[in-house]
């Protein structure tokens, strides 16, 4: 800190007197950080790991400054906004529409002192925005049991295994999900191009279900469903069905 102390010597002989003290400050403050980057669209939703992906183009990110500091936000390496962080030192922002473009970006934060000192940026925090669905496809091709005529998908089995084979490659992170009769997606178990889903502790009712499967990534990003009727049929045929039997001698 320093004081500065003006005197003019007026014409009446009296001496006029004004003082300033400032302080001198070329010190820049610690780094600011970033603690959290939050994806909420799509199905996954929740906190994005550094380095994971994500459907969201316009996530929000947070962290902390010291309190009522000016926080800059970097992202590949060029300031997109300043946020003021509050009096607990919290700051946060949303990237607006139209938001980020697919592929990855690094973010890191500063922030500014009463000075105007700006501090060393954070730890970068990436995130990789993947709003392309995957590039297989799964249907399904067979229940067991299917009693009667195979390939029909008409049975009496009312506990199923619901099974198929994934028509082109997965991509690490992307699941085979299975949902009956527009319930909740249940992710399939894989192995090859194999993929099977076990459905035996849930009994189907009889009559006609729709059984839907896709492929869903890391990111959210999911197949258009594809859907296939099976019948659940526990009804043996009622007595007189047959009406009449022509016999005759040939």
């Amino acid at each position: 800190a320093k004081a500065y102390t003006a005197e003019v010597l007026l014409s009446n002989g009296q001496t006029a007197e004004a003082a300033i003290d400032f302080t001198i400050d070329t010190q820049a403050p610690v780094a600011a950080s970033i603690d959290a980057v939050t994806d909420d669209v799509g199905e996954i939703q929740g906190p994005i790991a550094s380095g994971a992906r994500t459907d969201d183009t316009t996530p929000s990110l947070s962290g902390q400054a010291e309190p009522n500091r000016d926080v800059t936000l970097y992202k590949d390496g060029t300031a997109i906004a300043t946020v003021k962080a509050n009096d607990q030192g919290n700051w946060s922002y949303t990237i607006p529409a139209p938001g980020l473009l697919e592929g990855e970006h690094v973010f890191t934060v500063t922030q500014t002192d009463a000075a105007g000192n700006e501090s060393v940026q954070s730890a970068p925090h990436t995130v990789v925005v993947d709003v392309t669905a995957p590039s297989a496809s799964a249907a399904l091709s067979t229940i067991t049991q299917d009693s009667g005529v195979q390939g029909d998908f008409i049975t009496n089995d009312t506990t199923l295994v619901f099974g198929g084979t994934v028509t082109g490659t997965l991509e690490t992170g992307d699941k085979v999900q299975v949902r009956v009769d527009g319930g909740e997606w249940k992710d399939a178990v894989v192995s090859g191009a194999a993929w099977s889903y076990d459905h035996t502790a849930n009994s189907l009712s009889e009559g006609k279900h729709n059984v839907e499967t896709r492929v869903v990534d890391a990111a959210g990003n999911a197949t258009t469903p594809i859907a296939k009727e099976v019948s659940i049929d526990t009804t043996a045929p009622v007595d007189g069905s047959i009406l009449s039997v022509l016999i005759t001698d040939d």
